[in-house]
């Protein structure tokens, strides 16, 4: 308390008005708030003060400060006009005082580089003052400086090792830099604090902080009992953190499948958040209500997010209108609307940019790259994918890092970069094994293995299939499709092999049991089993059939891909004719296009001489196509040596009898 008091006693000499001692203590406690992140008691101690001393400049730019964080934008713009209106010349203050002015405003207006400046020369001035170290940790963490931040949050903790909001600033920072074992300590030591000092509100804060952090890591009983400790202690009198953390409690309930438990509660909380005023904190929750229905009725989430932005828009939170507005796109992405969802994520992208928001603008625009790819756009989507894991890598967030992975893996992959889509799977399998998310892990394996196995590293392949076979045999993945897509997989690269009767025992597993309706791995299977029969001379399927099979996909990339291997039959087959009118068939379709890789491999089934080859939809391969496009996947790969790749069982004969 004493050292954030000092931190923003205006200098002796300042002509301004000094504010009576109530009014003053009112101020300190604010400034206390704001730094515990209670920004509501922040608003609060604020206004008391003003109500004291109606001219209180320094009380005016707190408040500024509190709304902004309580997403009150339009309060918020009020208090920084009173500001304006109280000292419209800003050289009558002392160095100090136009220093500390100047960095609260810059804050609330979100121009980082001057509260960074302003907070920075404060230090140079003060630099045994831990508020002011803290003041500047909170002015970089705005900013998403995660590793600058924390060293001044260690310089404040140096200075004043009983400070429970300095320890508060650093478990956050620890868990969003997937530290989480390194975090909780800090967390208890912060709860421990504010006990001691009997200021229950800031307990309350410091626990909801933790459970948030165990949830986001996948620990939800641990975080159920820490948010019910919190909804508890706040009890009727501290309802930002008690309707926070009901929010929170929504959020465990809708991932551990039971969202009917936190409707009635999460109602409630709203209501109670909304009937005191903080409507920001309200209309955040409104969102996480909504959440609640995204599996059984996503019609019903779409609309209660529809009038979350209604409701958001109409108490000036403007911040949460954008969270809600990106929300709506991400679930217009995942039902397959993919342009409405660009067009719903152009105002947050455009309210996110410019630095103001930082972190948001990288999530949206994960949310848009995965939109975009769904449009066919890849080169645009991996684009937004490669700046959002740039940043991510910038603050050091490994769960942003991962979802920007995720989006170049899947990317990568459609567009034939296979080498850079391995390196960002591999790195997105580390994080999830370290995170201990075995479903997540296992999807990812299974892309890293195949990506391995289509660049002819089929010995390397086995590591990953057989760390998801374990999962399997533990129990802990228990999609039962898994042990399917591992037999598929090793189909894939016994073919590539070369080991055609391997490829048909272990098609035999991956099939599809016989009462089941085909799907893409039964699809897949297939037309590899043919292929090795084919190749081991006892292929039967009739030609009519084969070229049937590639119009059964679920999607244009799975179907160029069986059109590859069903021409790869016809030629084993000696249906030369056949197999370059299946390959010509499938060139133009836009997946095809895109992806370097596969286009190479279709234009050198095709090739033959010098005469073009013709699909059944008029399509045409021109003779040097093959050449062409197998010098762009050079250029493409670089620097990758693809020997392992060229020397693949299925693509050496048409290397090196297609390719002039």
């Amino acid at each position: 308390m004493v050292v954030a008091g000092l931190a923003w006693q205006w200098s002796r000499g300042n002509p301004l008005p000094p504010a009576p001692a109530n009014a003053a203590n009112y101020y300190a406690l604010g400034i206390e708030a704001l730094r515990d992140g209670t920004f509501a008691l922040a608003r609060n101690n604020f206004e008391e003060a003003i109500a004291l001393f109606p001219d209180y400049v320094q009380a005016y730019s707190g408040l500024a400060q509190a709304h902004m964080e309580l997403d009150d934008q339009d309060a918020a713009q009020r208090a920084l006009l009173k500001v304006t209106n109280l000292v419209p010349d800003r050289t009558r203050l002392s160095t100090d005082d136009r220093l500390r002015l100047e960095g609260v405003l810059a804050s609330v207006q979100r121009a980082h580089d001057v509260a960074i400046d302003n907070y920075g020369t404060l230090v140079e001035r003060h630099p045994r003052d831990a508020g002011a170290w803290l003041d500047l940790g909170r002015a970089k963490e705005a900013a998403e400086r995660h590793q600058a931040a924390r060293g001044d949050y260690e310089q404040a903790l140096a200075l004043d090792p009983q400070s429970p909001a300095v320890h508060v600033h650093l478990g956050v920072l620890l868990v969003n830099g997937g530290r989480k074992d390194q975090a909780l300590p800090f967390f208890d030591e912060a709860v421990r604090l504010y006990r001691v000092r009997g200021n229950v509100e800031g307990e309350a804060e410091a626990l909801l902080r933790k459970g948030t952090a165990l949830n986001n890591t996948g620990q939800l009983a641990e975080a159920s009992d820490t948010l019910d400790q919190v909804v508890g202690l706040a009890g009727d009198r501290y309802l930002s953190q008690r309707a926070r953390a009901q929010f929170e409690l929504a959020r465990v309930a809708a991932q551990l499948g039971r969202p009917e438990e936190a409707l009635k509660p999460t109602e409630d909380a709203i209501q109670d958040a909304a009937s005191a005023g903080l409507f920001g904190i309200a209309a955040n929750g409104r969102i996480d209500y909504a959440m609640l229905f995204l599996v059984d009725d996503l019609k019903r989430a779409d609309t209660e997010l529809e009038r979350t932005i209604e409701f958001a828009a109409e108490h000036g939170a403007r911040r949460t209108e954008m969270r809600a507005q990106l929300q709506r796109a991400f679930l217009r992405a995942s039902d397959g609307n993919a342009e409405e969802a660009v067009t719903l994520a152009e105002s947050p992208l455009a309210f996110y940019g410019d630095g103001r928001y930082p972190l948001q603008e990288a999530v949206a625009r994960n949310i848009v790259s995965r939109a975009r790819e769904a449009l066919g756009e890849l080169d645009e989507a991996s684009r937004l994918a490669s700046g959002a894991l740039a940043f991510a890598d910038s603050i050091g967030d490994p769960a942003l890092a991962n979802d920007s992975l995720q989006n170049l893996g899947s990317q990568f992959a459609k567009l034939g970069r296979l080498p850079e889509a391995l390196s960002a799977l591999e790195r997105s399998a580390a994080f999830y094994r370290e995170q201990a998310q075995v479903p997540s892990l296992a999807y990812t394996l299974l892309k890293q293995a195949e990506i391995l196995i289509l660049l002819g590293r089929g010995q390397e392949s086995e590591a990953p299939l057989t760390e998801v076979e374990r999962g399997i045999a533990t129990n802990a993945d228990t999609n039962p499709r898994q042990p399917r897509r591992v037999a598929r997989l090793r189909t894939l690269r016994a073919v590539t092999e070369g080991r055609y009767a391997d490829a048909e025992a272990q098609a035999d597993l991956a099939r599809a049991p016989g009462t089941a309706t085909p799907d893409g791995i039964d699809r897949s299977a297939r037309v590899l089993a043919e292929y090795a029969a084919a190749r081991l001379g006892h292929s039967r399927t009739s030609t009519e059939a084969l070229l049937a099979w590639p119009g059964e996909a679920t999607s244009p990339g799975d179907q160029s891909e069986l059109s590859f291997w069903v021409a790869q039959t016809l030629r084993v087959r000696h249906e030369d004719a056949r197999a370059r009118e299946v390959a010509a068939t499938a060139w133009p379709v836009p997946a095809a296009q895109a992806n370097a890789e596969l286009r190479w491999r279709l234009a050198a089934l095709a090739a033959d001489g010098s005469d073009p080859a013709s699909g059944g939809n008029g399509a045409i391969i021109p003779a040097s196509a093959a050449t062409t496009a197998l010098e762009k996947l050079k250029t493409l790969w670089g620097q990758y040596d693809a020997a392992a790749y060229f020397a693949r069982a299925d693509l050496k004969p048409l290397l090196e009898s297609r390719i002039p």
